[in-house]
């Protein structure tokens, strides 16, 4: 695709729906562009920033980046290295830190680019155990004990590391190093007219490959990797791979995470434009197309009116004793900073529809404006290893979007 495509894509966004407009939304966006606007270029770059911090025990002096700052004293206790808590929020590696005078105890909680093996934690003055985001003790954990000296907390230098940083001392001078792990997201939405999506991403070669994660439903994510088609792009006083993926999509919004195993997660949705709603089949999982025909509804993508009825409806193939109802959820497309922090597929409803004489038919009405993936769920006959009792499985799936 070339770049006066691209220069529609923006001139048409533009002039339309703004980004959280589209998110929330309902209506496929009209473009006067023909083609479908899928990115030409890399949609993100994946890296990481190093950081340093230097400062001497006597408090005389500190550099952050090799540039000189001002920082609060640590404290030489027994022999034992203290440093204030507040330090981390100064340096920006923390995102928040918080003191709570009634429990007397200091909450920190670091910046998602930091990926700490602790993001949440929570010291208590004279105690020495940790605590996490909902009060629970870190087990196990024994640390020496947090302080207050004129109104600063201080904690043992050594438990910064369970927030991501590591610290070293010689010849009166502390060290600590961390990095930021960054996902630089350029294309956060597009609009493709066909049922897969392609795209790029660059990451630093010394980094784990990135994933890209689709939600199967409410609460899970299932993707992998793609295949490296570039490597030693030299940019930005980085190396970088190029890896290319090809995701399938279903019609309407396609919520996607960018997902680094050391490197936190990037949100980006994909809308797939269906000219004619008809063509699209309701789709049946490889269990589905054991044990059951569905009769409707007719197709897999239905655009709906406030409170229409919709018939879900089948005949067992393969009888089964264990068959008494299937369950339907209906999961709502919630967008970024309504739910979890990120867009994503929310059980807003459930039905159960009773199977009968090997058949069962019901309506199901959705009540709200909104983009709706609509799960046919089995009845509980599946055994599974290192599951007591039967489970259910999907049998189907269908959208259902309304404006």
């Amino acid at each position: 695709m070339n770049r006066k495509l691209n220069f529609v894509l923006l001139t048409c966004m533009a002039i339309s729906l703004s980004l959280s407009a589209l998110l929330t939304f309902n209506k496929p966006m009209v473009c006067a562009a023909s083609e479908a606007l899928e990115p030409n270029t890399d949609i993100a770059k994946m890296y990481r920033v190093e950081h340093e911090l230097k400062f001497d025990l006597k408090g005389t002096s500190a550099k952050l980046d090799g540039k000189k700052i001002r920082v609060t004293k640590a404290i030489v206790k027994n022999g034992r290295v203290f440093i204030p808590l507040r330090l981390l929020r100064e340096i920006g590696s923390a995102k928040l830190v918080t003191w709570n005078p009634k429990k007397q105890e200091a909450r920190v909680i670091m910046k998602d680019q930091i990926v700490p093996n602790w993001k949440d934690l929570t010291f208590r003055m004279g105690s020495d155990q940790l605590y996490t985001s909902n009060d629970q003790v870190l087990s196990d954990v024994k640390i020496l004990k947090p302080f207050l000296s004129n109104g600063i907390v201080y904690i043992p230098v050594n438990e910064i590391s369970k927030l991501g940083l590591s610290a070293t001392i010689a010849e009166g001078v502390m060290t600590w190093n961390w990095s930021e792990k960054v996902i630089d997201v350029t294309s956060k939405m597009w609009e493709v007219d066909k049922d897969t999506t392609s795209f790029s991403i660059l990451y630093q070669q010394d980094m784990y490959q990135p994933q890209v994660l689709l939600p199967y439903g409410s609460g899970g994510w299932v993707g992998g990797n793609g295949k490296v088609t570039e490597k030693n792009i030299s940019m930005d006083g980085r190396l970088y791979n190029r890896m290319e993926y090809t995701e399938n999509l279903r019609p309407g919004l396609n919520p996607m995470q960018i997902f680094g195993i050391s490197s936190g997660t990037a949100d980006i949705v994909v809308r797939r434009l269906v000219a004619n709603p008809m063509t699209v089949p309701i789709k049946i999982t490889e269990n589905g197309e054991k044990e059951v025909k569905f009769n409707a509804p007719a197709h897999g993508y239905i655009n709906a009116k406030v409170g229409q009825e919709i018939e879900i409806a089948g005949t067992i193939q393969r009888p089964n004793k264990l068959f008494n109802k299937i369950t339907v959820v209906v999961q709502k497309y919630v967008s970024e900073g309504e739910y979890l922090g990120h867009p994503v597929f929310k059980s807003v409803e459930s039905k159960e529809i009773p199977i009968k004489e090997d058949a069962f038919s019901g309506l199901i009405s959705i009540r709200e404006p909104g983009s709706y993936l609509i799960g046919v769920n089995s009845p509980n006959y599946l055994l599974y290893a290192g599951r007591n009792g039967y489970s259910s499985t999907q049998w189907a799936e269908f959208v259902v979007e309304i404006p």
